[in-house]
C-alpha cells in the first residue's frame, strides 16, 4: 500500500487531478469511498479480500 501511494500521481492520466481517471492497466483501489489511488486489479481484489475479512484479523 505504501508503494502504491507513493506512485498514485504516475497511475492517473491527469497527475496534478487527484480525481483523475486511471491510466491504462490501473483501476481505482476502493479500499474506502474516497480513495484516490490508481492500483493494479490485483491490488484492488486483495484490498477488497482484505476489508472484508477486517474484523477477524483484529487482536483481541
Amino acid at each position: 500500500m505504501k508503494d502504491d501511494n507513493a506512485h498514485a500521481k504516475s497511475r492517473r492520466v491527469s497527475a496534478n487531478n487527484p480525481k483523475s481517471e486511471c491510466k491504462s492497466g490501473y483501476v481505482w483501489r476502493e479500499a474506502t469511498a474516497s480513495d484516490l489511488v490508481c492500483v493494479t486489479p490485483g491490488t484492488r481484489a486483495q484490498t477488497k479480500d482484505d476489508n472484508a475479512h477486517a474484523k477477524s484479523r483484529v487482536a483481541s
